[in-house]
């Protein structure tokens, strides 16, 4: 298999659902977290902040509330790709490879249409 090396910028604010990808918990309790710290002024949770109207999480404080920095991004779901990822962020650079398959979720399209019972033939 060829192998493909990307550098990728860890981005600076993340959605609720990366920073629940990377800290590998579910989104109920991601979102939990958020409203947590929102509710307590920032004295409990995960930190969060409103961006036009959205919620999206601070990479640095994220990075200090989980105790490590990113290393692999994208952050990894279901569905793997032959690639060499390297997350750069402020402090590390991290080469990570992963040359499983792609997997899909999705079942396979239908090619035929179905035949529907007739009464009569004609």
């Amino acid at each position: 298999m060829s192998e493909t090396r990307v550098e990728v910028r860890v981005p600076d604010l993340l959605t609720v659902m990366e920073a629940a990808a990377v800290a590998r918990i579910s989104r109920t309790t991601v979102y939990e977290l958020a409203h947590q710290f929102l509710a307590t002024n920032g004295a409990a949770g995960m930190p969060v902040k409103w961006v036009g109207g959205q919620l999206r999480v601070p990479r640095r404080q994220f990075e200090e509330w989980i105790g490590t920095a990113i290393t692999v991004w994208p952050p990894v779901s279901s569905d793997t790709y032959d690639t060499t990822a390297v997350a750069v962020n402020d402090t590390t650079a991290i080469t990570v490879n992963d040359t499983t398959a792609i997997t899909s979720t999705k079942p396979p399209r239908r090619t035929t249409t179905p035949q529907t019972p007739q009464l009569f033939s004609v």
